[in-house]
This record gives structure tokens, sequence and C-alpha cells, in this order.
């Protein structure tokens, strides 16, 4: 939900120490890199409610008020702890959860 796509956690000490002196600099992989090297569509600020595997669907929420969105392929990054949206059962082959 939040509004940045990421930064380099594994160089946040860093950014601690003062060896880097802003945490943009630790700000690599943003949107538009994502979308131009690896065809990966970003959505920030927006909750994913559940998810069809069916039909390959996610229903989502945000500001923009987008509520359906298809997937090719789909990478569920919950954050700190591994969770399982809606819809999404352990017992599907081939799918993991990274933390």
């Amino acid at each position: 939900k939040g509004n940045e796509v990421s930064y380099s956690l594994s160089c946040l000490t860093y950014f601690l120490s003062g060896e880097v002196k802003s945490i943009d600099q630790l700000k690599k992989e943003d949107e538009d890199y994502l979308k131009k090297f690896f065809n990966i569509e970003v959505y920030t600020q927006t909750k994913a409610n559940a998810v069809d595997t069916k039909t390959k669907t996610i229903f989502t929420t945000s500001e923009e008020d987008i509520t359906e969105l298809k997937y090719d392929e789909l990478i569920v990054a919950t954050g700190a702890a591994s969770l399982y949206p809606d819809g999404l059962h352990s017992e599907i082959k081939n799918h993991f959860f990274l933390r």
C-alpha cells in the first residue's frame, strides 16, 4: 500500500552509517525501471483483496479505484511476513512466497 516500490534493504546499513547521504540513493528499481527492463507493471498504494487463480484476476482497491487486474504471471510481495491472500492456497503447485 506504500507509495515507493522498494529500496535496497541490504544496503540500508550504508545509509544508517552515513556512507550514503540519502536513502534515495538506495532506490534504484522504480516503476519505470521495472517496466522498461522486465515488462513488470507496478501498482503502489494498492491493496490486493482477493486472487482468482482460475480467471487470473486480482481484485484490488486504491485511490484510483482499480478493482480488477488480469495477470499472466503473479508475484506476491507481502512485505515482512508471508501471507496467503484469499484465493491463493498452499496446495497450488509452482508458487512461492518471498520474505
